[in-house]
């Protein structure tokens, strides 16, 4: 479910366990457990900001519900994932599986 990180576009891969996580590496772990082909069109605001390794899981959690972004209409992939945000994140794959 966890490839890695990268700085040298996937030549040396490292799993930096003591750094932060991004919401879009937290969406791509969680949606890699998940077992279904659907997608959802992403109408975030700031879309642009996702990575493209990312957009399939980002895709999954949305159309499943998973993920709805913020009020204002961003996901803010980029920004770093608490640990209240994780849970609630497991807690809805439970639900689903």
């Amino acid at each position: 479910y966890i490839n890695g990180k990268s700085d040298d576009n996937g030549k040396t891969m490292y799993f930096a366990p003591e750094s932060n996580i991004t919401r879009a590496e937290a969406f791509t772990v969680i949606g890699r457990t998940v077992n279904t082909n659907a997608e959802a069109t992403l109408n975030y605001k700031d879309k642009k900001e996702i990575p493209m390794w990312a957009e399939e899981s980002i895709k999954k959690l949305t159309s499943l519900g998973i993920i709805k972004g913020f009020e204002d209409k961003t996901i803010k992939p980029n920004g770093l994932t608490t640990r209240a945000e994780t849970a609630v994140l497991v807690d809805k794959i439970q639900n689903i599986k």
